[in-house]
């Protein structure tokens, strides 16, 4: 007989009842066995990086400071890759690069259509026409799209948007709206998403105004941090335009507000829940990158401390399933149960002053 006061069952049937979500109540139950039996279990989220390939030279962009070799995943590759995830349910498709770069992209997409797995990812928009719009429409994979926007006017947009312009962005945007009206599509739905700088921090208000005549939604801000790991050369850029915490809470709130008065929802990233929210990853999702290298989580991959950041395994060397349940990883969970720091992640710092 189930015990109902126990705290996880508690959990699943508050998941189930209250928010009407038998998924998330599903997807609970299946993370609270996977902790205690991970040989029996498989991710059911993958975060995939399909190139690292960019065509833009953002100001604060970690990519241009990387020494890896610039390559696009096959669509074999990618076949290889899923093929090992049986119970797969969402991917980020959110790449170390520019994903519209990749010209197997759409293949891609059509076949974790076939899979019936979802599809979410980040893009700068800056590459979309027509066809591309009108083909992301019809294939209907990706729900969720996120187009990078760090600044509300043409100035601040082009200063740290390297290469983009920002009335083509804003038009890439509208042109994807109007293909869903024109198909009858809902999908993907568009969000703006924002790193906040020194250099574009008093533009936060012109951004949700920005969403508000595109007819968005939703904002999402999030703060650019110095990361440990990184090269000198990057961590001395970032310490010039990172913003005090507090100066970022503050106008942070006067976002929100003005999303309140336009109607459009603004989420700002707390820096607490990107270095408490690991747990998930050691048993539910998984990191890979182009090149096959797998990590448990994004905040490990590359860029870092070549040293430090050495991927789990590499999914074209070894199987998952091996990587999955190898004694690092097995140690790496261990670490996270007992509320000890990864040392390989990059957010461990925020962790450490309790930000």
């Amino acid at each position: 007989m189930i015990n109902l006061s126990l705290p996880p069952v508690r959990e699943i049937l508050k998941r189930l009842i209250k928010e009407k979500s038998v998924k998330k109540a599903v997807g609970y139950a299946n993370f609270m066995l996977s902790k205690k039996l991970p040989y029996f279990f498989s991710p059911l989220s993958m975060r995939i990086s399909i190139t690292n390939r960019c065509n833009l030279n953002c100001l604060f962009c970690s990519n241009q400071y990387t020494k890896d070799k610039k390559k696009d995943m096959s669509f074999e590759e990618f076949k290889y890759i899923l093929g090992q995830f049986p119970f797969l349910e969402e991917v980020n498709l959110t790449s170390f690069g520019e994903s519209f770069l990749n010209k197997d992209f759409f293949l891609m997409l059509e076949y974790l259509k076939k899979r019936r797995i979802s599809a979410w990812c980040i893009d700068n928009f800056d590459l979309l026409n027509e066809k591309t719009a009108r083909d992301l429409v019809n294939v209907g994979t990706i729900k969720k799209i996120y187009a990078s926007i760090d600044g509300g006017d043409k100035a601040t947009f082009e200063m740290l948007r390297g290469g983009a312009k920002f009335e083509d962005v804003v038009g890439n945007i509208k042109l994807l709206e109007r293909q869903k009206l024109i198909l009858n599509k809902k999908f993907p739905e568009i969000k703006l998403i924002c790193t906040v700088s020194m250099k574009n921090i008093q533009n936060m208000g012109k951004i949700v105004e920005l969403a508000k005549e595109l007819n968005l939604k939703e904002v999402l801000f999030s703060p650019l941090l110095i990361m440990d790991n990184y090269s000198p050369g990057y961590e001395e850029l970032i310490k010039t335009m990172m913003p005090s915490m507090g100066l970022y809470q503050e106008e942070g709130k006067k976002a929100v507000q003005k999303g309140r008065e336009l109607g459009v929802n603004v989420c700002i990233t707390e820096i607490k829940r990107f270095a408490t929210d690991c747990y998930k990853w050691l048993w539910n999702e998984v990191d890979i990158g182009y090149d096959g290298a797998v990590w448990p989580c994004c905040r490990m991959d590359y860029g870092g401390d070549e040293k430090k950041n050495v991927p789990y395994g590499n999914i074209f060397k070894e199987s998952f399933r091996r990587i999955w349940l190898s004694d690092r990883y097995r140690l790496t969970r261990e670490k996270l149960s007992k509320g000890e720091l990864v040392e390989a992640c990059r957010y461990k710092g925020f962790c450490e002053e309790g930000v």
